[in-house]
């Protein structure tokens, strides 16, 4: 029997130097990074082990370290590259990533501006 899960981590803050203006380049700001991997969760239901998952700590710690480490102009280049880094260190069948810039560099107030993105393997 194929089981499929979802794991999800949300609203991880992580401090990064992302965004068009050369202001966001220099100051670190808060970024919160959503993922919802889909897996086959057949063996891990039976198993009860980490190894026949996705070990969503190692999944956090990547995200952390692209946030932290590398800096993008666009948001959806962001998500892009923590969603297909996801994809391919733990093989998910589905990965979707929704990032947050919780502080936009902007006039009018709002609570966030984001983008979500999804990447399979085109698997069904």
């Amino acid at each position: 029997m194929a089981i499929r899960a979802t794991i999800e981590l949300k609203d991880l803050v992580v401090m990064g130097r992302h965004g068009v203006l050369a202001s966001e380049k220099l100051t670190e700001q808060a970024f919160s990074i959503s993922v919802y991997a889909v897996v086959d969760s057949s063996l891990a239901a039976g198993s009860d082990e980490i190894s026949d998952t996705l070990d969503y700590s190692a999944v956090a710690e990547m995200v952390s370290s692209i946030v932290s480490l590398q800096s993008y102009d666009l948001l959806e280049r962001l998500c892009f590259v923590i969603a297909n880094a996801i994809l391919e260190a733990f093989s998910p069948l589905e990965v979707r990533v929704k990032v947050k810039k919780l502080h936009p560099p902007i006039d009018t107030p709002l609570a966030y501006a984001a983008v979500e993105m999804t990447l399979s393997r085109g698997v069904s």
